[in-house]
């Protein structure tokens, strides 16, 4: 599965996405979540996106490994629209300092200089 996964990321079609998003659902390896996650960016179609951080969120009540933790986070920060900002926010809010911490440093490798700012201020993690 996860080879196909990184194969099939380079195939243009909107019908992956579907497939994608139920097998992201029933993922536990943190190498098939990591593959997954690789689907998704600030491109991805928006109400893609609400469902993808709905689903993401949900995983990180109950993986409790860094890597995923990390490759989770780094995808939320990617997929951010004005309509889920808010739930990552209040998500994060109830979180550890190291865990705003690690939010911190996914913002800055995985959103272009010119916007970590201002999504760190939405974020309230400044």
């Amino acid at each position: 599965i996860y080879a196909v996964t990184v194969w099939s990321y380079f195939i243009e079609s909107d019908e992956k996405y579907n497939y994608v998003i139920k097998l992201l659902e029933k993922a536990k390896s943190k190498k098939l979540i990591s593959a997954l996650c690789r689907y998704f960016d600030f491109n991805t179609e928006k109400n893609m996106k609400n469902e993808v951080q709905k689903i993401l969120l949900n995983k990180l009540e109950t993986i409790k490994t860094e890597y995923s933790i990390r490759t989770i986070i780094g995808t939320l920060v990617r997929i951010r629209n004005e309509e889920n900002i808010a739930n990552l926010k209040k998500y994060i809010e109830i979180q550890s300092p190291d865990f705003k911490e690690m939010v911190k440093w996914e913002i800055k490798i995985n959103v272009p200089e010119i916007e970590r700012g201002k999504i760190e201020n939405d974020l309230n993690i400044k």
